[in-house]
């Protein structure tokens, strides 16, 4: 009855309205709204669109009221944001949600699966790895489920469990006759096991991080019922999901917005007047050639979040053109004038020098004649006689 309330009060024609309480706008919405006026139609949009569909209003703020727990909220930042920089895998999880969204029975048997592994799953972590292995690579589950030792060499998801399955052979049973129910519906292998194989790999990817949202679902089996039946509700409208998941992403990048967003939401939603009020209040606010919400183009691409760093430290970021920052202004450089070259003398010619390999090593001088020498007498000790008279 109160979404019917909900629905009526925004067709009410118009008529003479009563003063109603003030609008309580979070202010760091307000803020954010002011900032970014192209979100503006997002807030909107998914208002209304929770206003349409109650099954939806119901679920996401549910998925809200649990995300009010910071190691939740970080963990499904993280896990929504690596699926937003792959493609593929988000493809994947969009066609599985709508596969089990238009066949009742292979949603019957893909959760009764996730009921049968939760028995043991939820009360160890080593447990969870070891079905979200087996749920990625059905060949080696099957085996497993029937034979445990015909698995060699066994892989390491499965060590830290192996005990466990030989030690309950009767949930083994259980665990292989569920996904056999499963394998035999012949939608598995388009919607279901891609995405199962894309989950395992994410897994891995992340593991280094610490355990990702799968495993910490699984730990605790009301939410991982909540985060399942939001999306089976979001997959009713192929063409608001994308705008959706959208707008919640451009929220849980401001910590402050993802913190008081969800609240917020809760609130309007109980008071069908308040959301009367807060959209009359957004309509001011918004242009009159807004167009209408969900545009026909495709969402814009956001660009990488850097997960390294907690999520209560993640700053948002539109999708504005990345500009190339000019950086540091630098010092023009300063030209320093050269010293003058000091003056060449002329130099004086200098003394011929001798021909030959004889350097001169200074002045030379003219060379004289030599004169002949006498002839010294070759007898020593001998003196020359005078003649006798």
């Amino acid at each position: 009855m109160m979404w019917a309330g909900v629905i009526c009060w925004l067709l009410v024609a118009d008529g003479p309205v009563a003063p109603k309480p003030m609008d309580p706008f979070p202010p760091t919405l307000r803020a954010f709204l002011q900032q970014e006026p192209a979100a503006l139609p997002n807030h909107v949009g998914y208002l209304k669109e929770l206003a349409r569909l109650p099954e939806l209003a119901a679920t996401e703020t549910a998925w809200w009221r649990a995300r009010t727990k910071s190691a939740l909220r970080n963990l499904d930042t993280q896990f929504d944001e690596v699926l937003g920089e792959s493609p593929e895998a988000q493809s994947r999880f969009d066609t599985f949600y709508a596969h089990l969204r238009e066949n009742p029975e292979l949603r019957s048997a893909v959760e009764n699966l996730v009921r049968t592994e939760l028995d043991k799953a939820k009360a160890s972590p080593e447990m969870t790895r070891a079905v979200q292995y087996l749920r990625g690579h059905p060949d080696v589950a099957m085996r497993f489920l029937t034979n445990p030792s015909q698995v060699r060499p066994l892989p390491e998801a499965l060590q830290g469990a192996y005990d466990a399955f030989l030690e309950d052979p009767e949930w083994m049973a259980s665990l292989r006759t569920a996904f056999q129910a499963v394998l035999d519906t012949p939608e598995a292998y388009e919607a279901v096991l891609p995405w199962w194989e894309q989950l395992e790999k994410l897994g891995v990817a992340t593991s280094e991080s610490g355990e990702g949202l799968p495993t910490e679902l699984y730990q605790h089996p009301r939410e991982l019922w909540l985060w399942h039946l939001r999306n089976i509700n979001r997959a009713r409208n192929d063409e608001t999901r994308p705008w959706i998941r959208y707008w919640n992403r451009l929220i849980h990048r401001d910590p402050l917005l993802a913190q008081e967003y969800g609240p917020f939401i809760n609130q309007l939603l109980q008071e069908p007047e308040q959301l009367r009020q807060h959209l009359a209040t957004l309509q001011d606010l918004q242009t009159a050639d807004a167009e209408p919400w969900p545009p026909k183009m495709k969402p814009p691409t956001l660009p990488p979040l850097d997960m390294s760093h907690p999520a209560l430290r993640m700053q948002q970021r539109m999708n504005h053109p990345e500009v190339d920052s000019p950086g540091a202004a630098t010092r023009p450089a300063m030209k320093i004038p050269q010293r003058p070259v000091p003056p060449v003398f002329p130099e004086f010619p200098r003394p011929e020098t001798k021909q030959g390999n004889e350097k001169s090593t200074g002045p030379t001088f003219p060379t004289f004649p030599e004169f002949p020498t006498g002839k010294r007498s070759t007898e020593k000790g001998r003196t020359p006689q005078r003649p006798q008279k």
